[in-house]
């Protein structure tokens, strides 16, 4: 059966839909690499931004308690808070370090755990 004129417009139409469909797919994978590479982007400069802020507020904080650094009534109670929560965790962590100090000393000598009784045999 020969070919017609629309087999051939067909045929022509399908190779250009194939072609705008690879092109779709090599602009959307271009798309996501550029997605990944804000997201990873982002994901960097919060992470500066945590750890700047983080040391932003030790050195406040070192300011704040040396009477070098004004402070606001409510900069003055986080400072305050912040070091009773600091007394509290050395006053716990010394606690701590000492209760195993403790029991790493009292180790139990020539004694055995008591043996188990076993169930009789059921008949």
């Amino acid at each position: 059966m020969p070919t017609t004129r629309a087999d051939e417009i067909k045929k022509q139409v399908n190779v250009i839909w194939k072609q705008a469909v690879g092109q779709l797919e090599d602009v959307k994978e271009a798309v996501l690499k550029q997605t990944d590479r804000f997201d990873a982007e982002i994901h960097w400069l919060k992470t500066e931004r945590d750890r700047l802020l983080k040391r932003l507020g030790e050195q406040t904080h070192k300011l704040a308690t040396q009477g070098k650094l004004p402070m606001p009534g409510l900069v003055k109670s986080t400072v305050d808070r912040i070091d009773e929560v600091v007394a509290r965790l050395v006053a716990k962590q010394g606690n701590g370090k000492a209760s195993r100090k403790k029991a790493r000393g009292k180790k139990a000598v020539g004694r055995k755990a008591p043996a188990r009784k076993r169930a009789a045999p059921v008949n």
